[in-house]
């Protein structure tokens, strides 16, 4: 397939036209999701563990007409336009019409992402600054510009301030630099392109920051989101400052993490163990920290820092099974085992029943619905498939470094799709628990993953279907 530089008329009015009528029907006949979420409050207030963007975002929207009521329409808004844009920009580097309308349809026809759009929270305004750094880099693997450049690195800093999950954005960004370099954009142009905008933006975003909360940085939550890995983790304690902090983090979460190691499968293990991380960090640990470790509640980014001391030295006497937790979560994220068959969840909901009332949790959230057979194995299918290309497009770029054979901007936009990806997920898995959440915040990667590895494969296919008639 060689990659056309504009795509027909037809297919640009035609995707456009769908969008707007998906979109549209979406507005007429909403998802049944409330505006309010459990973590719409502290964007609203721009609570220190939030980035600047979506507060002062929530704050623009305040002031239009309608304030936060039209909120959904801006946001599926902005999401249908960068899906459509997106669109039409693979359409031009895979060459392939079929490949562009299937890209469209798994980012509008996802009830599960689409619906992100109806509530107070990052993830839709982050999803669309998604779709366009993914439409800028499908025309920098084919003619890089500074201009261009220079956006996606504005975007990616956006995309940083509106959800911190953007800074697995930022690893893409020096690949595609020395690509356009290598594309005959001069290097000094090429690097002040790549960083200047996004440090810009970061800087702005830590000035909004200071001057909310009295300091420099973008946020403050990494050590309440290690805290509840430390309670996953906690095992043996070793001698220092706190070690008698430690030993009481090890039995506040024992009666919690024997019911946990009941689970008989890791996956059920995990299905356990997800609401505990936030029991802990917010809840059991998090109410009698203060007064164990002398730190003024009413000082959150202090608190943080205290959460991050402390969850680094569990981690440091239990690494084994810290690195067994982000395996598991890592996994979580690619195999999504909450979305289960019907057999599945009878088995899950007799386990939770037969454990009782849950220690600190008391009944199990109702999280799980029941959903198709067939479309949960469609659904672990077009995950492994995901990952799958997102290996294939790394083993071709490999392989293409090592021949030195030219490398097609398909095979480009996969790689740097699937470095995104995984960076995400890995580092997910790191700081969080691995629920789907974080899943559908990366969809667009996983779609352009799958719709390039599908056109891949039929390229593949129809090469061995020449070679065969050739010398059959």
């Amino acid at each position: 397939m060689q990659p056309t530089d504009r795509a027909p008329d037809w297919f640009g009015r035609v995707t456009a036209l769908f969008a707007v009528l998906v979109v549209g029907f979406q507005l007429l006949r909403p998802a049944p999701a409330e505006l309010m979420q459990a973590d719409s409050g502290s964007y609203l207030g721009f609570s220190a563990i939030r980035t600047a963007g979506y507060p002062l975002f929530l704050g623009l929207v305040e002031h239009l007409p309608g304030g936060l009521l039209g909120l959904p329409c801006l946001q599926l808004g902005f999401y249908g336009v960068t899906a459509w844009l997106l669109t039409v920009c693979f359409k031009r580097v895979s060459g392939s019409n079929l490949g562009g309308g299937l890209l469209l349809v798994l980012l509008l026809a996802n009830g599960q992402v689409t619906r992100l759009s109806f509530m107070i929270m990052t993830e839709s305004l982050f999803l669309s600054c998604l779709m366009l750094l993914l439409a800028l880099f499908c025309r920098l693997v084919q003619m890089p510009r500074w201009p261009t450049l220079a956006l996606a690195s504005l975007v990616a800093g956006l995309a940083v301030l509106i959800r911190p999950a953007g800074y697995a954005l930022l690893v893409a960004l020096p690949m595609v630099s020395w690509w356009s370099w290598r594309g005959a954009l001069p290097l000094k142009q090429a690097a002040l392109a790549v960083v200047a905008p996004c440090l810009v933006v970061l800087g702005l975003g830590m000035a909004a920051y200071h001057a909310e909360h009295g300091l420099w940085r973008t946020q403050s939550f990494v050590g309440s989101n290690l805290f509840g890995k430390a309670g996953a983790v906690v095992n043996v304690t070793r001698e220092g400052a706190d070690s008698e902090t430690i030993r009481w983090i090890a039995a506040t979460v024992a009666p919690d993490r024997a019911v946990i190691d009941r689970a008989p499968t890791e996956f059920d293990r995990f299905r356990l163990l997800v609401p505990y991380y936030d029991v802990w960090r917010w809840h059991t640990l998090y109410q009698a920290l203060p007064a164990r470790t002398g730190t003024s509640r009413d000082d959150p980014v202090a608190l943080d820092r205290t959460m991050f001391r402390l969850s680094l030295a569990v981690i440091a006497s239990a690494p084994a099974a810290y690195l067994g937790d982000v395996a598991l979560n890592y996994a979580a994220l690619w195999w999504l085992p909450d979305a289960m068959t019907h057999r599945q969840l009878a088995n899950f909901r007799a386990l939770t029943a037969s454990l009782g009332p849950l220690p600190d949790l008391g009944r199990y959230p109702a999280w799980h619905r029941e959903h198709s057979d067939v479309g949960i194995w469609m659904l672990h299918g077009f995950m492994m498939a995901a990952l799958a290309s997102s290996l294939w497009w790394a083993w071709r770029l490999a392989a293409s470094a090592v021949t030195r054979a030219p490398v097609s901007p398909l095979e480009r936009l996969g790689f740097v799709t699937g470095l995104l990806v995984q960076v995400s997920f890995l580092l997910t898995a790191v700081l969080q628990a691995g629920i789907p959440r974080y899943v559908w915040a990366m969809w667009p990667a996983i779609a352009v993953l799958f719709v390039s590895g599908v056109l891949a494969c039929a390229e593949g296919l129809r090469r061995a279907r020449f070679v065969s008639q050739l010398f059959g």
